[in-house]
This record gives C-alpha cells, structure tokens and sequence, in this order.
C-alpha cells in the first residue's frame, strides 16, 4: 500500500509541475529521461530533504501512462490503484537509488 506521504507528495508534485523544468529544457541531448523533471542541485541537506525535491525524485519514477494524466482526480486515484495493488513505492528505496544513478 502507499503511504500517505508519498501520495501527498505526488499530489504536490503533480499540482505544480507546470512551474517545474523539464530535462529538454535544460538541454537539448536526446536522453530517455528529457521528459523527466529537472532534479535541482542541492548544497544543503534540509533540501535534498524538501518536498519539491522529494517529489520530483518520486514523479521521475512514476510510469509515463500516470505522468500523463491530466486530470488531478484521476492521477490520485491511478496511483493509488498502480502502487496501492502491486506494489509498495519506499521513499527510502528511491532516494537512495538516486544517489547511486
């Protein structure tokens, strides 16, 4: 089941994306992640800690079907259905993951 928090975060994530860049933004290389969200630089640890990092981390890891929705109901509710059943998205998992990559 996903937790609270990650869905929360998702939420915010997907609420605000539209003030978010885009890797293409940043650069014109056609990489399999242009179309992810720009993770930003970070020099402190309360942000690599923030929900905006946080939740672009998260977003970039959502399948492109979800990433799609336009509809702010249904993207909830799709990704509650996609990580609610199959299985269980751990924040700590992910960020440490991203380190690594």
């Amino acid at each position: 089941m996903i937790s609270l928090h990650v869905l929360e975060v998702l939420r915010y994530t997907k609420k605000y994306r539209g003030s978010i860049r885009e890797n293409s933004v940043i650069h014109e290389n056609n990489t399999r992640r242009k179309n992810d969200l720009h993770i930003q630089l970070c020099r402190t640890s309360s942000f690599q800690k923030s929900v905006i990092n946080t939740g672009i981390k998260l977003f970039n890891h959502l399948s492109t079907e979800l990433k799609q929705l336009d509809d702010f109901n249904q993207f909830r509710k799709e990704v509650k259905n996609s990580y609610g059943t199959n299985h269980c998205i751990h924040l700590k998992n992910i960020l440490i993951t991203d380190r690594i990559n």
